[in-house]
């Protein structure tokens, strides 16, 4: 298992190792990012091509996929990448920030374990997709928690390999429980198609989510529906309407800011994360996570 934590300066980055590692290992990496970008072409060989996830803990990271796709990653969700997929990169922020990935290796991602039979080699392609979206608080912490160690400078092999697999399987469960048939359509046809317009959706939630003016008009627009069967379609699929999302979005992505961003205050967060009002902030924080964000941030570091 290769570990790498890097906190250099904006003048003095550089990239010796960091992508230096195998499909047969895989990498943790938890690095202070500021400016690092590279073109889809000639920065991977298929000898590296694993799945992954990422996430970003303050700044913007921007993916962009063949046939123009971009995603842009901030403090909010998870991106996780499918091993054939090819993309450029950008991280041209002014500040650095802390950016973290994990790379599956490939007895990992071309394995599952059965508890009848036990360990056997998947068939057919990798099973995890590249998607943005939201994971469970479960899945989330187990992530902080890898990526914490290897910030901490612990290398650990079996500690991380455990973990990973356990991480993995997490993912592979999200991706593909979902409330497509809890949709009231009769076809499984139709359900798909609407499961596929609340899935633009929550993109746009969390990619937006920091416009304090982002509406569910807005939302409806994006998935092509009416605003009426939008809000009952997107309860039905992931059991929260669409501002109980947002809300949410945007609370995981305070509680992110608050714990790793040393200089941000409390308003800096608040306007970050799309509320004009911090008073109003801080009443949805204490609601969801039964603390004061001061008390976090004082306790922070």
């Amino acid at each position: 298992m290769l570990v790498y934590n890097y906190s250099p300066t904006p003048q003095s980055w550089e990239f010796d190792g960091l992508y230096e590692r195998s499909a047969r290992v895989g990498m943790v990496h938890s690095a202070m990012m500021c400016g690092e970008h590279y073109d889809m072409a000639g920065s991977f060989s298929d000898e590296l091509a694993v799945d992954a996830v990422t996430w970003s803990c303050g700044g913007q990271e921007t993916y962009q996929f063949r046939g123009n796709k971009k995603l842009s990653i901030n403090p909010a969700g998870i991106l996780t990448l499918a091993a054939g997929d090819r993309y450029a990169y950008d991280a041209s922020n002014e500040a650095p920030f802390r950016s973290n990935m994990i790379s599956f290796p490939l007895w990992v991602s071309r394995n599952h374990h059965d508890p009848k039979t036990g360990w056997q080699e998947r068939s057919g392609p990798s099973s995890l997709v590249t998607r943005f979206c939201r994971p469970s608080r479960q899945t989330l912490a187990l992530m902080n928690a890898i990526a914490g160690r290897c910030a901490a400078g612990v290398n650990n092999t079996i500690w991380y390999t455990e973990h990973m697999v356990l991480l993995y399987s997490g993912l592979l469960r999200e991706q593909t429980v979902d409330g497509v048939h809890n949709i009231p359509a009769v076809k499984a046809a139709t359900r798909a198609e609407l499961a596929r317009r609340v899935e633009r959706s929550t993109q746009l939630i969390l990619e937006a989510y920091r416009d304090p003016d982002l509406s569910l008009d807005d939302m409806a627009k994006t998935a092509c529906v009416s605003r009426f069967h939008f809000i009952r379609i997107f309860k039905d699929t992931l059991g929260l309407t669409p501002m109980q999302y947002l809300a949410a979005t945007r609370m995981e992505a305070a509680m992110r800011l608050i714990q790793s961003c040393r200089k941000m205050t409390i308003s800096e967060v608040a306007d970050t994360v799309g509320y004009i009002d911090r008073a109003a902030f801080t009443r949805a924080f204490k609601r969801r996570y039964k603390i004061a964000p001061s008390i976090i941030k004082e306790h922070a570091f």
